[in-house]
């Protein structure tokens, strides 16, 4: 977390006189979300400028009107002006900035808490913080929020609030089960709060059988098939955990896909759940498709996105105006996105 830029947009905002501006940034901390999607310049990347702001001050920031909103996006452009090797700002998002009275002051431990989405707990040995970089990897590649307490934690936080914290706000608890599990000083104490938590627990094993409060179905992990460790991980979760939050982390990474073989293959997981979608997941999907290149163009995400489009035809009009507002100029007439609808995915709806 960084609070260095956000001082410099309230520095901004107070010359610009934009004083109501720079209170709502008050005891706020940013971040960036750089994707891995090239931008328009040289070995720059599609990125999300996020805010984290207490509770009050977050509600007011998520209903600015479209006048501030561009304000305050266009102060965020005078420290991150686009250019080559540069993160490329595309948005300004904005996250609650949870739990500070729980954590010790070090403003470099904020929780990884996002208020949508699944988060993820793996509890693993320092002995194969390899093995769980690489299982943290693929899943955050679907959009899944995954804490790993040895990487995501400064050596000089007090770090057992921060655990604690962090098992209270998980989803899924993941146990990585190798010969090293039962040995670590603390896989047992984490494997146990999540099970009095009632969390879901999907233990992984390498060479480990499921043992005591996790005797039950282990899926084998390997990091030679990550894709079949991570597909098992995501139909367990499909059936007992918050259907509506997974959506939510699965399009995150559809729209953050930066391959056409990442597009597509995260198409066709969709796809085998699109009928479950509600309209907002839908205008979604649709967004982050129309910003990233690897999915219109891509020989399967393209024709997914065609099929939402035509299937919602019924609400043009509202995909129109979400795409609109997403531009943040209300003044695009229709024909304008429809034009660019029917180029990027070769769709006429018009």
């Amino acid at each position: 977390m960084n609070n260095k830029d956000i001082k410099k947009i309230i520095e901004i905002l107070n010359i610009k006189k934009r004083n109501d501006l720079a209170l709502l940034l008050d005891n706020a901390h940013s971040d960036l979300d750089i994707s891995n999607q090239y931008g328009s310049y040289a070995r720059s990347r599609l990125s999300i400028f996020l805010i984290y702001a207490p509770l009050e001050q977050y509600h007011k920031l998520k209903s600015l009107n479209r006048r501030d909103y561009k304000t305050l996006r266009e102060t965020v452009l005078d420290i991150y002006p686009p250019g080559d090797d540069s993160p490329e700002i595309t948005s300004v998002d904005f996250r609650i900035k949870w739990g500070q009275e729980d954590l010790p002051a070090d403003e470099n431990i904020e929780m990884s808490s996002s208020d949508i989405g699944i988060k993820i707990f793996v509890s693993y040995s320092t002995d194969d913080k390899t093995l769980a970089g690489k299982l943290k990897s693929t899943l955050e590649n679907y959009g899944l929020n995954v804490f790993l307490a040895h990487e995501d934690i400064e050596p000089t936080a007090e770090w057992q609030k921060r655990i604690l914290a962090e098992l209270e706000s998980c989803d899924v608890f993941i146990p990585l089960l190798t010969s090293h599990f039962k040995a670590s000083d603390w896989t047992g104490q984490e494997t146990g709060i999540a099970y009095r938590g009632k969390k879901l627990i999907i233990p992984l094993k390498v060479n480990l059988d499921p043992f005591g409060f996790i005797a039950i179905q282990a899926l084998n992990f390997s990091t030679e098939d990550l894709e079949s460790v991570r597909r098992g991980i995501l139909d367990i979760m499909a059936k007992k955990s918050d259907k509506n939050n997974l959506f939510e982390s699965l399009i995150k990474g559809f729209s953050q896909s930066g391959s056409f073989a990442d597009a597509n293959e995260k198409a066709l997981y969709l796809k085998t759940m699109q009928d479950q979608f509600n309209f907002e997941q839908v205008l979604k999907i649709i967004k982050g498709a129309f910003h990233n290149n690897q999915i219109y163009n891509g020989h399967e995400s393209a024709p997914f996105i065609r099929n939402l489009l035509q299937s919602n035809r019924d609400r043009l009009k509202e995909i129109l105006e979400y795409l609109k507002s997403d531009l943040h100029d209300d003044d695009k007439e229709d024909s304008y996105v429809l034009k660019w609808i029917k180029r990027r995915f070769n769709v006429d709806l018009g």
